[in-house]
């Protein structure tokens, strides 16, 4: 059960933009600019919201904690070492400042462009500029004024249960406290906060182009387009269980098949905490091996550390409307890296891998044709009377694009070293990649394989195509019959196929994205 109350309101943002076209030459021109603006901190109207955690300061139950601890410690931490520090912190309380993070005011974009005329028919173009992004709000707006009752239903991995379906909050439901708890706010339940020194996240992109135009109106662009994204927001846990005990108990895993830490010790917050899994009489060792062992868990959110890469080969063709032809033809290759996630929580490094929506080629020919016969047109303009109205008119469009499909991701499974990757002739909706190719992930066990690098979801394959006819019927009336078809050929676009490793179904594609051949029929009057 959630309760929530808050208002959150932000100070505007400030903004300097000067620009400038500058032409060197007959044959060069350059535009600069130059954008600079920083966004106010968000704050709270009443002064509600939390600031951040505390690392150092001690918890008001610091000293029961530890006297409690001490009569029955655990060996992995001596009861000198054993520290109940830090909470939630509340904005412009105790000296804090009223926002919530700080102002991030090194927002300086530059932007360049250039263009070089080679030859009357050939033009080089570059261009480079930065762009910041906004700060959005996230989970700050709850925190001190949200309140969870988690129901216990075990504490030492569902061997013993403890608080049943009859009566599933025994002691009551959590209100949402405010910040006069201070470093009690929802002690023995997870917390999160948003870090103060978070900053906007920023892209910086260039492209490099050679443009050149071709008899018959056609206009044919070869590019090179790449963006860098910096400081994007990363979530960070800072509550796991040191690494050093999740090995060691790893290899008691594999010796004996007993994970040791969901062995039930006895808790020292017991009497001191009145709800959640902290309020029993035992809790788990590894709950107490946790740098904050009075939570459950604790996300810093707003990490400004992450990053992505894109780089991209374009090929482009324009015919301009030319004797009733147009078309747009375009192939792209592309690559699209992302760093903004940590396969294991406690991983010093992001994760660098393909993004979720890495598409590496994709082709698109969109053109209309205005038929050549009737009035107006090469063929039949004498034409008189009926025929001459049926054969006038007619006009054909169409959109085909082809595109590779996305990077899966394996979830509870680890690679044994080999790809996955099948030849197409072995490629089926039943098998889409080799499943044996992976193993179950085994308790405690670092995750090592996730996104993989050569397997991907089915693509694109698709005709779009329309007939459309108009129809004078006076100087300022005219009758449009349309007849469209979507997914002209019929083809299927299917989803993404099982990815969870022990599941009955891994490997399988189950579902179809895209709809079956749509054929539709209509008048339009204009007028």
């Amino acid at each position: 059960m959630t309760y929530l109350a808050s208002v959150a309101e932000q100070t505007p943002y400030s903004e300097l933009y000067v620009q400038d076209d500058i032409r060197l030459t007959g044959r060069v021109s350059l535009n600069l600019g130059l954008r600079y603006k920083w966004e106010g901190a968000h704050t709270e109207r009443f002064d509600r919201f939390n600031r951040g955690f505390d690392y150092t300061s001690p918890s008001p139950i610091e000293a029961q904690a530890a006297a409690a601890y001490a009569r029955s410690p655990i060996p992995e931490v001596p009861a000198s070492q054993f520290a109940v520090k830090g909470g939630l912190l509340f904005a412009h309380r105790g000296g804090l400042p009223r926002a919530l993070t700080d102002i991030d005011r090194n927002n300086v974009s530059p932007r360049v462009g250039v263009a070089f005329t080679l030859t009357p028919q050939t033009v080089l173009r570059g261009g480079y500029g930065r762009f910041y992004g906004p700060t959005t709000p996230e989970s700050e707006t709850s925190f001190g004024f949200s309140a969870t009752t988690p129901w216990v239903t075990t504490v030492d991995g569902g061997l013993t249960p403890v608080d049943t379906l009859s009566d599933p909050f025994p002691k009551g439901i959590l209100p949402p406290p405010g910040y006069q708890e201070g470093l009690l706010t929802q002690v023995g339940q997870s917390i999160s906060f948003v870090n103060p020194r978070r900053t906007q996240l920023y892209t910086t992109q260039f492209q490099f182009s050679l443009q050149r135009q071709f008899p018959g109106g056609i206009v044919a662009e070869a590019s090179y387009s790449g963006t860098r994204g910096g400081e994007y927001s990363v979530t960070r846990s800072i509550d796991e269980i040191p690494e050093k005990w999740r090995a060691q108990a790893r290899e008691i895993f594999v010796a004996t098949r007993r994970n040791v830490l969901n062995d039930s010790v006895s808790n020292p917050f017991f009497g001191l905490i009145s709800t959640g899994a902290l309020s029993g009489r035992t809790t788990t060792r590894g709950q107490l091996t946790r740098p904050y062992p009075h939570f459950t868990a604790i996300s810093r959110i707003g990490n400004s550390i992450g990053s992505s890469r894109y780089h991209a080969l374009q090929l482009k063709a324009h015919r301009r409307l030319s004797h009733g032809l147009t078309f747009l033809a375009s192939y792209t290759i592309s690559k699209l890296i992302e760093q903004n996630f940590f396969l294991n929580p406690t991983d010093e490094q992001l994760s660098r891998r393909l993004a979720s929506f890495d598409v590496p080629q994709r082709f698109v020919v969109s053109g209309s044709y205005q038929l050549p016969f009737g009035k107006g047109r090469p063929l039949g303009a004498d034409v008189r009377g009926l025929p001459g109205v049926l054969i006038s008119g007619w006009q054909m469009n169409w959109v085909y694009s082809a595109q590779a499909g996305v990077p899966l991701t394996i979830s509870s499974g680890e690679s044994l070293g080999r790809s996955a990757k099948l030849p197409n002739s072995q490629r089926t909706l039943s098998r889409w990649f080799d499943t044996s190719a992976f193993r179950l992930r085994e308790t405690l066990e670092l995750v090592g394989t996730a996104r993989l690098p050569d397997v991907r979801s089915h693509g694109r394959n698709n005709m779009d195509f329309s007939l459309y006819k108009d129809t004078r019927l006076s100087e300022a009336l005219r009758l449009q019959f349309r007849a469209e078809s979507f997914n002209l050929f019929n083809r299927a676009e299917f989803g993404d196929p099982n990815t969870t490793v022990g599941s009955a179904s891994f490997g399988v594609i189950s579902s179809q994205i895209n709809y079956s051949r749509q054929l539709q029929f209509g008048l339009r009057l204009l007028w």
